[in-house]
């Protein structure tokens, strides 16, 4: 991989050196991607044809952040496993609200039970109220629920040869729609003055709390007596989604963790959520001892160190110290030579497994623990 470019006439000895150094790893990635695909990801082209490094600040993720970027929906079509995630999500829901609601609070641990019977009353006049009000935000989460145990909503026997482009473009496109609704809803004034006062929450974290609550005392309940409905009756075979329309249910599954997912990120709490590719990880890759702080270092290393390849492979004359390396990797503009052009890179990561002298020196683990390979295998065989 890179030959034409390692050909180059004007190398430098010394920058010949790095990329030998770093060969064999990148290498092994030649099995998982193409050199466009590691230019294009690394790199980006100038109107005048020379290209420079792409700034990579937290953007390369291994594993989705965001639902509608996950590639999961097969996976989630076996029950068994959209059972045991939703599971999950009800469990961090559940922290998520006495995260919120503890940050003004002596109490952090637990929300005074009087408080949750309120928050509780509320909602259930709010869901009754969704289900009178088509124009509701709630109301589509309901009527897609009734809809899901009615057998006639499998009777068409031309959905049934709906493609997986098809159904995964749709259900990103309403995971995405429905979020924004959603979202908009609970945080708009209306919605936050007519929540009662709680504790010495502000309006917004109030109504994120209320949400937060929602989402564990109700929402999953609903999707747990849906798919217990569709069993019972028949319309769940095996365990199995076996119908495009069915696909619905795994969007709903997604539909919380992707509203609140950005909420956590920018209010700073402690609280965590499992991701859809985080949990079919943890969940179809044996890794007996290791753990996922682990594997992602590992990943983490291989990413430097390819950037750091694909700058030496394009700027042939540079020829950087150790020191150099780290600098460039933190975005610190660099002359290859004395008055001649600079070169600039950032990559960061946010790894705090990670100290900066092991983004160059510790980076040969990879080829021997093949866990890209395995994980993005996966991901194809999707």
């Amino acid at each position: 991989m890179f030959e034409d470019y390692l050909e180059h006439p004007d190398r430098h000895p010394k920058n010949a050196q790095l990329l030998a150094k770093y060969q064999n790893d990148i290498d092994k990635l030649s099995e998982i991607f193409t050199e466009d695909d590691l230019l294009h990801l690394m790199t980006q082209e100038q109107p005048d044809g020379i290209r420079k490094m792409r700034p990579s600040l937290a953007s390369i993720e291994i594993f989705a952040i965001s639902a509608s970027m996950s590639n999961q929906i097969n996976f989630f079509q076996n029950t068994d496993y959209l059972e045991k995630w939703c599971a999950l999500q009800c469990k961090e829901f559940e922290v998520l609200a006495i995260n919120i609601y503890g940050r003004t609070s002596i109490k952090q641990n637990k929300i005074p039970d009087k408080t949750l019977k309120e928050i509780d009353v509320f909602l259930e006049i709010l869901l009754d109220k969704a289900s009178k009000d088509s124009t509701h935000p709630f109301s589509t989460f309901l009527t897609t629920l009734n809809t899901l145990v009615d057998e006639k909503t499998y009777q068409n026997s031309e959905l049934v040869h709906c493609d997986g482009k098809a159904s995964m473009l749709s259900h990103n496109s309403t995971l995405k729609d429905t979020c924004e609704n959603i979202t908009k809803y609970i945080t708009s004034s209306d919605f936050m003055n007519s929540l009662p006062k709680v504790s010495n929450l502000a309006p917004r974290d109030t109504a994120l709390l209320f949400f937060a609550r929602f989402c564990d005392e109700f929402y999953f309940t609903f999707l747990f007596k849906t798919i217990d409905l569709m069993k019972n009756d028949g319309l769940i075979k095996n365990n199995y989604l076996n119908h495009p329309n069915m696909i619905q249910l795994i969007t709903l599954a997604m539909i919380p963790y992707e509203v609140m997912r950005p909420v956590i990120n920018e209010k700073g709490y402690t609280a965590t959520l499992t991701s859809p590719d985080k949990f079919v990880f943890n969940e179809t890759i044996p890794r007996n001892k290791e753990n996922l702080t682990g594997i992602q270092k590992n990943i983490n290393q291989i990413l430097y160190k390819t950037y750091i390849y694909i700058a030496l492979l394009i700027f042939p004359e540079w020829k950087p110290t150790a020191k150099e390396i780290i600098l460039f990797l933190e975005g610190k503009s660099l002359a290859v030579k004395k008055n001649g052009p600079t070169i600039k890179g950032l990559l960061d990561l946010k790894s705090t497994a990670l100290g900066l002298p092991s983004k160059i020196n510790d980076v040969g683990r990879l080829s021997k623990e093949e866990y890209v390979t395995r994980l993005l295998s996966l991901a194809r065989a999707k």
